[in-house]
Order: C-alpha cells, then structure tokens, then sequence
C-alpha cells in the first residue's frame, strides 16, 4: 500500500502517534488514494464526452463566457485541434478543465428528464449507469456532484499530508489531504480551489488560483459584491450556489489580478510611504554633553539610563504625527516609535545614528538632533532604501547563506528587545487595516469583520515567520505570531 509519506511501512507514522506508519495513518491513506484514482477515471470519461459533436458547440459557448473579453483562440484547438499546444496557458486551460467537468452551464443542452431549471453540466450528461463509465467511476460521480469550488485561507499545515483551509467567505473550516500543497503552503495563503469529500477528508481537486495573505480582503469585498449580484436575480442564494452557476467570474478576478496586480502601498502607521532611512554623524565633543543634549529633547526617551539609545515618540497633541484612519491602508504596524537614534563607539569613534521609515521622518529627526547637539557633531552620510528594492537586492539566497558574518551579541540583543517593545505597542496601535482600532480593540471587538481583519494581519505574520524559517534564515528577529496571539488572547485557528 503506498500513502503520503515516503516512509516504510513499519517507521513510526509521521502524525506523532509513536504507532508504526502501517498500523495507523497509511491504511486511511490508501482509500483515500484509491477513491482519487477513481475521480480521474471519472474525469477522463468526462474528457471525452465533453469533445463529442453534440456537447462541444455549448462547451465553446462555455469557454468564451469562461474569459472576460476574447478567448485565444477556440477551445477545439486547446482539446487537440492544432497540436493541442497549451504553452502559455496551463494556467487557464487546467481550471476552465475544472470548471467545465463539474459546474459549467452548458447552454442548449438538455439532460435527458433532469427537469432543473438551469442548464445541464457535464457530469449531468453521464447517466451512472452508462456503458463507458466503469461501476468504481460510477461511485466516484457522488463526490464528483458533491465537489464545490471556493476561496480558501491556508490556517496550518503539517508539511507533509494535511492542510487546514477556511473558507474565505463561510468561515467553514476543512481538513485537506494533499501532499502537493501541504509542503508550499503557509499561513494566510488564499486558494481559489475545489474540494470534494472523501471518506477520511477532503480532497484539494484543483487550485486554479494563489495569492498571499494580503488579497484575502480585497477578495471578500469583491465576492460580496458578486453574491449581491446574483442576489438581485434570486433572493435566496448562498455562496455554494454562486460558485456554482458563476464560478468562471473566480477566473475573471484572476485574469484582472494578473493585468492589475493589488499591490498594496506600504505605510507606516501615521500614513507616510515607508522608506528605510539612516543619518549617521561623527561626535567630536564630548559623550556626556551629546547625551545630555539628547535627553533634554522631549521626544526621545531613553528607557534605560545605562544605554546610550533613545526611541523617538511624537509629543501627545502634535498633528503631524497623527493617524490617518482607513484612508491610510495597509498599514506597517511600527507602533507609536517614529525612530531610533542610538550613540555607539566605532572603529572611527563615536558616531551618533537616526534610522526611521519615511522622508518625513527623516528631515524632523534630523531637525530635531542637529538643533539639539549643534557642533558637537559632524554629518557623516544619509541613506535612503526602499523596501522592495532592498528586499529584491537581498534574494532568497542571501536570507539563508550559512557563510554570512554573525551578528554581534550585542547588536541581536539590542534587536531582539526592540522587538518586544515593538509587539508591546503594535497590539495598542490604531491600524488602518483595522478601520482605526488597535489590534487589542479589535480583538474585543463585537463586530466579526473587524475581528476577520485581525486574524488576517495575525496569518500574514505567522506565514513570514514560517517562510524565514524555511528559508534557513540565521539571524531573523521579527514580531513573534505567538507571544501577539498571546497578548492579544486570539488563539492559533
């Protein structure tokens, strides 16, 4: 018998039981299998009954209501027409495969007495007893009918076998066997995908669409639109029936991400384009006077008098720094610090340093050093980065290069305590991407979008520190999705 992971039958299963890999999950695994096996037999009759000269004209008109303008090309010549090449389109081709085999109305068809009022689909055109269907593809048509397409949220996964997904729009949970997604996905992934029900779990049929965590508000906003839509004509209808009759406007919302991507713009929670900035300066007078000087400034506070760095807060009342409410979204949850200024002894000296996240931020900081210390320092250098490029210049290979320089002690302390007190104001941050509130209203919030939105920031957060991790990353310190969840009391979904 084969199952999920590639283990012998008498290894400890790899679900943690302590109980030979034979004696507890392969068995269930297997009849999974075997019952997928039988679906792509059912698919390949299907396939063929789709091609036939009665159903292919109501699959064309299929195919072009499938695309939101033209399609390339007509649909015979992707089932084999002229050589059947699909370069450029596996992408379009294998979810319109999906759709067409289970939910797509085919229009001037009839079913043969079905007596529905809406057009037949395909699986309606294949009697179970028909002489080309198999009695085990036979069987296999019940989990076929059942199948329902859908927007789903990755909330765990084990890595090798099971996914837990959420539907984007119901909030139904199901458990997922699927060793192809269980691997890649992470937390806050969105799925546009299929799932049937099998006997130990739901089956992953197709995945005709990924996105990350951040598209998962812009898709909700956009299916309540269409359901709205659909609503107008019948009052009555669910999301299950809208995916069902509707289910090539998923692919409609793919092709118009594809064109006009949803690239949010990221900004820092008092609304200004995020920039990594640093402003460095050579002391030449002495250090007690620069930190006299510094501590005279009201905006900077140095939380432990040993140390030479001070945390940059706006005074309560200043406008500028105000928060710009939900026209400001998505925001970086960089809480009330505007920067960090810090005096350290180098090779060259000392040497005075302001890092913050904006242009703004970056012309009042050094205002405010320079009219404070005056000519005790001199202006070394100043440099701006934008995130996107820096993150691009850096690569995937560089995050995880096990021949990288270690860190200093010091410096990953310093970073790993500014992260706390990070995650201590982050949770009392009004957010633009949660209308306004701080996470901890949210939390407490009677109003379960508000609190949809949390869990989103919360998934986006946890699938950053999970692809870091996979990445081998040596030195990674970032806001920790547990101790957030913690304060926060919004435990793991």
């Amino acid at each position: 018998m084969e199952g999920f992971a590639d283990l012998g039958r008498n290894e400890p299963c790899p679900c943690g039981s302590g109980v030979k890999y034979k004696r507890c999950c392969l068995p269930g695994e297997h009849a999974f299998l075997v019952s997928r096996a039988l679906g792509q037999d059912l698919f390949r009759v299907l396939l063929v009954r789709l091609q036939a000269d009665d159903v292919l004209p109501a699959a064309e008109a299929a195919w072009r209501r499938y695309w939101p303008g033209d399609p390339p090309r007509p649909l015979s010549y992707w089932l084999g027409g002229a050589g059947g090449d699909t370069i450029g389109l596996e992408d379009d081709i294998l979810p319109f495969l999906d759709w067409i085999t289970h939910d797509a109305p085919l229009e001037g068809l009839d079913a043969g007495g079905g007596g529905g009022a809406d057009p037949p689909s395909l699986p309606d055109l294949v009697a179970p007893g028909a002489p080309e269907l198999s009695a085990p593809a036979a069987r296999a048509l019940a989990a076929w009918r059942a199948s329902f397409l859908s927007v789903f949220q990755v909330l765990r996964s084990d890595g090798w076998r099971t996914v837990a997904l959420r539907d984007l729009f119901t909030d139904e949970t199901f458990t997922v066997w699927d060793a192809a997604v269980a691997g890649p996905a992470m937390p806050g992934d969105v799925y546009i995908a299929r799932l049937a029900p099998h006997a130990e779990a739901f089956e992953l049929v197709a995945a005709t669409g990924a996105f990350v965590a951040e598209e998962a508000e812009p898709l909700r906003a956009w299916g309540r639109a269409e359901l709205a839509r659909l609503r107008e004509k019948e009052a009555d209808a669910d999301w299950r029936r809208l995916w069902r009759t509707r289910g090539e406007r998923l692919h409609h919302y793919v092709v118009d991400r594809r064109e006009h991507p949803n690239v949010p713009e990221l900004l820092t929670t008092t609304g200004e384009a995020v920039l990594m900035c640093e402003v460095r300066w050579r002391v030449h007078g002495a250090e007690d006077a620069v930190t006299a000087a510094l501590d005279a400034v009201r905006e900077f506070h140095r939380d432990d008098a040993a140390a030479t760095a001070w945390t940059w807060r706006p005074l309560p009342g200043d406008r500028r720094w105000a928060h710009r409410g939900a026209q400001a979204a998505p925001a970086l949850g960089d809480g009330p610090s505007l920067g960090l200024v810090t005096l350290e002894t180098v090779a060259e000296g000392n040497v005075l340093t302001l890092v913050c996240l904006s242009e703004k931020r970056l012309l009042r900081g050094r205002g405010l050093i320079e009219d404070a210390v005056g000519d005790r320092i001199a202006f070394l250098e100043e440099r701006r980065t934008d995130p996107a490029e820096a993150a691009a210049a850096l690569g995937p290979s560089r995050v995880a290069d096990e021949d990288a320089d270690e860190l200093p002690a010091e410096a990953l302390d310093r970073l790993r305590e500014m992260m706390l007190d990070q995650e201590r104001h982050w949770v009392e941050t009004p957010l633009p991407a949660l209308n306004g509130m701080t996470p901890l209203q949210a939390a407490e919030s009677a109003d379960p979008e508000v609190r949809r939105r949390l869990d989103d920031l919360l998934l986006a957060f946890e699938g950053h520190e999970r692809r870091l991790a996979t990445k081998g990353a040596r030195h990674t310190v970032s806001m920790s999705t547990e101790r957030l969840r913690a304060r926060l009391r919004r435990p793991s979904p």
